[in-house]
């Protein structure tokens, strides 16, 4: 471009970013509420009495887990439980997560009578009508724990 062209290009555009800066400036005097809204996808609160808490999850995590629930069931002297439910501690100890209410779990101590085909049958743990999860339990003790990197 010509020394020419830049020299009547120049106070146009000299003029232009004065605009804009005052345009700027006037626009950052006026205070604006801030949409951010911090979110997070857990939270744990201790069960009063017990080693445990209680693990809530946000609505998009519980989804992006894709957990899946079912209910414990009656049978003669105990309990039946679909096996995916259990999980093993390391001292050999069992237990399940509970859903006492929508997006809150909580876990739960049991006692495994024997295992068949896909149902666990228990001597001792939740009541019949009880939601269990089956699918999600590992999520769900590596959120309770903070397991870095493990939870959602």
């Amino acid at each position: 471009m010509s020394f020419r062209r830049w020299s009547r290009l120049l106070p146009a555009l000299g003029a232009g970013v004065a605009l804009l800066a005052t345009g700027l400036a006037l626009s950052g005097c006026q205070e604006v509420e801030s949409n951010v809204v911090e979110s997070y996808p857990y939270s744990l609160e201790p069960v009063h009495g017990k080693h445990v808490n209680r693990v809530h999850l946000s609505a998009d995590t519980a989804e992006k887990i894709d957990l899946q629930t079912a209910q414990v069931r009656a049978n003669g002297r105990g309990t039946v439980i679909p096996h995916l439910a259990l999980i093993y501690s390391p001292e050999g100890g069992a237990f399940v997560y509970t859903r006492p209410e929508p997006l809150i779990y909580v876990r739960a101590p049991i006692e495994v009578d024997r295992v068949v085909d896909d149902r666990a049958l228990l001597s001792a743990g939740p009541r019949p009508g009880t939601v269990v999860v089956t699918v999600g339990t590992a999520e769900l003790l590596a959120t309770e724990f903070e397991i870095l990197n493990q939870h959602p």
